[in-house]
């Protein structure tokens, strides 16, 4: 496997912020502070080392990355803002635009984490947006025609394949890219923990990955959840975070805690079994010492 990528946060406090799904045009345009909605505003922010936002900062990012990230930085200064794409920054763009998404992260002083190890105290967390298998409830195939039917990614984002010429994704454009950042994590997961035994490991994605934390069950469930059971069982992250769904919920599958983070839309209401987000996104961590 090749190096991953490593980016390390000074461990100060012992305290991180996780959150997703941020889509910063949607609260520009409705006059909404999507913080001070869901009282982010209240957290002590001096006392935070680290902001992480798990993807959908913003449709069409070229244009609206920056203000959004002049937004964050009211809170959390941005060097010390990590961030990865979801599938709403992809948006008016195009799927293969990694590279400059990178660029636009960099040139706001923020860090970009797509499928990179963050290394803070004794604890790594491993940061990629994933996408999904289709597979969580056992026929991908509909799943996938159901998405491509329904869903705006499949009419918002191009790519631009080898062979020239570009199209709309479709959801087997997505379903590899599910494939690749699921065998980084497995790669990642498998390799030693660089704080051995006294370590943590942490995984933050946009898409979620477990039916624990899906919440009710329909056709389209399958296009924002995986079933990474085996995964989770094999490895035991102490703590999953994402996004996506917008279904603030939490679950613990044996020993992981998993938890979704969506800040969401403006005027979303709020689904019975919802927690609040400010109940969610904190993470505090031991700092300790490598011995």
């Amino acid at each position: 496997m090749e190096e991953t990528k490593r980016v390390d946060i000074p461990a100060v406090t012992g305290r991180l912020v996780i959150v997703g799904d941020l889509h910063y045009d949607h609260y520009e345009l409705s006059l909404q502070e999507p913080f001070r909605r869901h009282r982010l505003d209240q957290i002590n922010w001096t006392g935070v080392d680290a902001l992480i936002v798990a993807g959908d900062i913003s449709d069409r990012p070229r244009e609206n990355w920056r203000r959004a990230f002049d937004y964050l930085s009211r809170y959390m200064p941005a060097k010390k803002t990590h961030v990865f794409p979801g599938n709403h920054d992809f948006y008016g763009f195009d799927l293969g635009g990694g590279a400059t998404l990178k660029e636009i992260v960099e040139a706001a002083g923020a860090n970009y984490v797509q499928q990179t190890e963050v290394r803070y105290g004794l604890t790594r967390l491993l940061c990629c947006t994933l996408w999904t298998d289709f597979n969580l409830t056992g026929d991908p195939g509909g799943a996938m025609d159901v998405s491509e039917l329904y869903l705006m990614d499949y009419r918002r984002i191009r790519c631009t394949p080898m062979t020239g010429g570009a199209r709309w994704i479709r959801a087997e454009d997505t379903v590899a890219l599910h494939r690749i950042d699921r065998a980084w994590l497995e790669d990642c997961l498998s390799a030693p923990h660089f704080a051995g035994d006294q370590g943590r490991t942490v995984i933050v994605t946009h898409h979620g990955p477990h039916p624990a934390t899906a919440g009710s069950n329909d056709d389209l469930t399958a296009s924002f959840h995986s079933d990474l059971s085996d995964l989770i069982e094999r490895h035991q992250p102490d703590y999953w975070f994402f996004g996506h769904s917008h279904r603030r919920l939490s679950a613990r599958v044996g020993s992981t805690d998993i938890r979704n983070v969506s800040i969401g839309y403006p005027r979303e209401d709020r689904f019975p079994g919802d927690k609040p987000l400010l109940d969610l996104c904190i993470l505090d961590l031991p700092l300790g010492r490598l011995k």
